[in-house]
């Protein structure tokens, strides 16, 4: 019994939490703000995804142009491993409505919410010209996309 509670009480949580995501996935009187079904959200969660996703390439290929080669072989690195976490906390964020309808807002949620917080890592490794020619000719693409 006191499992179930449990279980309910963290269901009940993500529900919140969710829709709490889904409405600040984007400000400025989008219809995101305004979300109450459940395909909404995930409209909206779909949407800040794709947006820090194509915000990570961006901000990843600069960061690839202005590194010397062996820090870019650790932001490869690197990448790669975030890549790996992002994906099993987004999982296990999600797992707490899994089988839900909530399930898909809540894991696009937390992946968009990562990935801003991957962009703004990297932007922190950004050298104040990083319009700077490149070590490489073309960066390589980010593995854990």
């Amino acid at each position: 019994m006191e499992r179930y509670k449990l279980k309910q009480s963290i269901r009940a949580y993500a529900s919140v939490a969710v829709i709490a995501l889904a409405a600040a996935s984007f400000a400025g009187g989008d219809r995101c703000e305004s979300a109450t079904t459940t395909a909404e959200m995930r409209e909206c969660a779909t949407r800040r995804l794709e947006a820090a996703r194509s915000e990570l390439e961006s901000v990843y290929t600069k960061l690839a142009h202005a590194l010397e080669p062996r820090r870019l072989e650790k932001m490869i690195a690197s990448q790669e491993a975030w890549g790996t976490f992002r994906d099993r906390q987004a999982d296990f964020a999600a797992s707490a409505v899994e089988g839900g309808t909530l399930y898909y807002v809540l894991h696009a949620s937390e992946l968009a919410y990562l990935t801003e917080r991957r962009i703004a890592e990297l932007r922190m490794q950004l050298p104040p010209d990083s319009d700077a020619p490149s070590a490489i000719a073309d960066p390589p693409s980010t593995a854990a996309e």
